[in-house]
């Protein structure tokens, strides 16, 4: 998982990083058995019997973005977005969606603070 900060043309900081739900189970040592849903998500059991829901146009991965008061994601997770200037991720944090994390199951990076 990639994880960069940015600040927008507000002066708003952001923090990025691509979310892979496929890599996150095989982290987590899951064993995996996958069904459709009538709507198109996928219903996920793990081995230890927690059921994840992943909407079908987040299967593969999105961005997440988390300024200091707002949380947005875009799928899918654009070509080379590690490398873009702030101005470029800036857009891309415009087009992102909003939405609110389930408490106690937000996924964030781990950060290093000296």
């Amino acid at each position: 998982m990639s994880h960069k900060e940015f600040v927008d043309e507000t002066g708003r900081r952001w923090a990025v990083w691509d979310v892979r739900p496929d890599a996150i189970a095989s982290q987590l040592g899951h064993d995996r058995q996958e069904r459709q849903s009538a709507t198109g998500d996928v219903v996920v059991r793990s081995s230890r019997g927690a059921l994840q829901f992943v909407a079908s146009d987040l299967r593969q991965g999105w961005l997440a973005f988390r300024s200091a008061d707002e949380s947005k994601r875009l799928s899918p997770i654009p070509s080379g977005w590690e490398g873009m200037a702030d101005q470029d991720l800036a857009r891309l944090a415009r087009e992102a969606k909003p939405f609110r994390p389930i408490v106690g199951t937000r996924f964030e990076p781990k950060t290093q603070t000296l």
